[in-house]
């Protein structure tokens, strides 16, 4: 599963709390389930705040790459 994210403070803290649910699906009901990243979406790298989310995305993240 790729999780798209705007890249947007709100955002973020409802990805985690989404990666905290697919966790219990994965304990739960679905032990193959797995989490291959994030895609940041909406990305303006003008701005700090966009900057700032897409870094912590960077940090959590399953693939530690990006694209432009």
């Amino acid at each position: 599963m790729i999780v798209p994210l705007e890249c947007e403070f709100f955002s973020l803290r409802g990805v985690a709390l989404l990666i905290d649910t697919i966790e219990k699906v994965r304990e739960r009901l679905n032990p193959d389930l797995r989490l291959e990243g994030i895609l940041a979406t909406m990305y303006d790298g003008r701005t700090l705040h966009s900057r700032e989310v897409f870094a912590r995305v960077l940090e959590a993240s399953v693939i530690r790459s990006s694209t432009r």
